[in-house]
């Protein structure tokens, strides 16, 4: 019998889970992937409990920007208490479109202790997807310090890229929801 190593079987996993249906949108929809198995986010959870958390794999995964799925299944397994704000950073940075951030953010950023170093570095960068990548951080941080948030929010709802506005605004709505 075969013996094969963990990233090996997670692609067999991938590939055994695979949605041609889903990849095809994905690809006409001009996702720039290599590799693109199609699975669901539910999928992707239950391949990382299964896993458990692993700092090493999760950064072998994170590194492979051919496979979509093995970008988003890298924030799902690595412990968050591991994550300094700088790296924390650099996953950032090396996030290629909205939908790793989102999971990123949602996933391992909001469970880290410098979760609001992010947030204020992410904030001050030139790059859009960065800056929107604090906007979603700070979505995800709304409920446990919603006055923190209101501040972060008003500051980038006049940020000159309509997707890290439109997020801001969607806080700010949010924020007064819950104060009604």
């Amino acid at each position: 019998m075969e013996k094969y190593n963990e990233i090996q079987q997670i692609k067999r996993r991938f590939y055994a889970m695979r949605n041609g249906v889903t990849a095809d949108g994905l690809r006409n929809a001009g996702l720039g992937y290599r590799y693109i198995f199609g699975l669901n986010i539910p999928q992707l959870a239950d391949i990382a409990a299964e896993t458990g958390m692993n700092q090493s794999l999760a950064l072998e995964l994170r590194d492979d920007t051919l496979c979509r799925e093995s970008m988003l299944l890298a924030p799902m397994i690595y412990p968050p208490e591991m994550l300094t704000a700088d790296e924390a950073m650099e996953w950032i940075a090396k996030s290629p479109t909205i939908e790793v951030i989102d999971i990123l953010c949602h996933r391992l950023l909001r469970n880290i202790p410098a979760a609001w170093d992010v947030i204020d570095a992410a904030m001050q960068s030139e790059n859009p997807l960065i800056r929107y990548a604090a906007a979603r951080l700070t979505f995800n941080m709304l409920y446990s310090a919603p006055d923190r948030a209101d501040g972060i929010a008003r500051t980038l709802s006049d940020d000159s890229e309509p997707l890290v506005a439109r997020v801001a605004a969607q806080m700010l709505d949010e924020l007064e929801f819950l104060k009604a």
